[in-house]
């Protein structure tokens, strides 16, 4: 069974002026929509948990009602980090877990087909994530910002998610993670800590994460095209 855990618990500092992030309408819809419809249409996808703010558990349940999202199995609240939150839905996994997509709904621009080429790429790794090539150039630093080295471009990729795991590693590695008080800022970081195989799938560059007003104007544009793009084709 592939499960998929979307995590919309997030503060949203610097979106407050609008109002609870995950609700925030992008376009036509709010934000935390665009990733539950994804998983919604991801073929391989068999059940998905949503863990979101306590105080925004009646809400979402809401909005899963109204979309009928009937692949939403549970929807439960969060903790303060976002390893916390994500660890409230890995315990409540049960046996029948094989594969576990785990993708933060701030990237409201995820598709099913990549979910779904993930899921199915996985083979024997342990873990596989979304991600693209750096374009920029990387420089590592001093504490007072003198520069100490160039990283060698070729062979760095910024982390996006959906992160995919076998639920076995995925569990373990929670679970070491917070009886030793270890957080990392991914999912993918606790399983390389743990010395399981973890690899990099080439994943869009218009897989944002949506954290500023700015952002929101990004992807606002980023539907637009993909209107435009989807029109042509017809």
């Amino acid at each position: 069974m592939n499960i998929a855990i979307v995590l919309a618990a997030g503060a949203g500092q610097r979106m407050k002026q609008f109002g609870a992030k995950q609700f925030i309408n992008l376009a036509d819809k709010p934000l935390l929509s665009y990733s539950l419809d994804a998983f919604e249409k991801a073929n391989l996808v068999d059940a998905v948990i949503l863990v979101v703010k306590a105080e925004q558990v009646q809400k979402a349940e809401e909005l899963v009602r109204q979309n009928e999202y009937t692949k939403v199995a549970k929807v439960l609240a969060g903790g303060k980090e976002r390893q916390d939150s994500c660890y409230q839905a890995v315990k409540v996994l049960n046996d029948a877990a094989d594969i576990v997509a785990i993708h933060d709904a701030a990237r409201a621009l995820i598709g099913p087909k990549l979910i779904d080429e993930l899921i199915a790429a996985i083979g024997s790794d342990d873990g596989i994530i979304a991600g693209v090539p750096v374009i920029d150039t990387i420089k590592r630093v001093t504490g007072n910002q003198l520069i100490k080295k160039t990283a060698e471009r070729a062979f760095l990729w910024v982390a996006q998610t959906p992160q995919v795991f076998k639920a076995g590693p995925l569990k373990i590695s929670y679970e070491k993670a917070m009886q030793q008080g270890y957080y990392a800022t991914d999912d993918a970081s606790l399983l390389e800590r743990q010395g399981y195989r973890v690899k990099m799938y080439m994943g869009s560059y218009d897989n944002i994460k949506i954290t500023t007003p700015e952002d929101l104007n990004v992807a606002e544009e980023i539907l637009k095209r993909r209107k435009v793009e989807s029109r042509n084709r017809l």
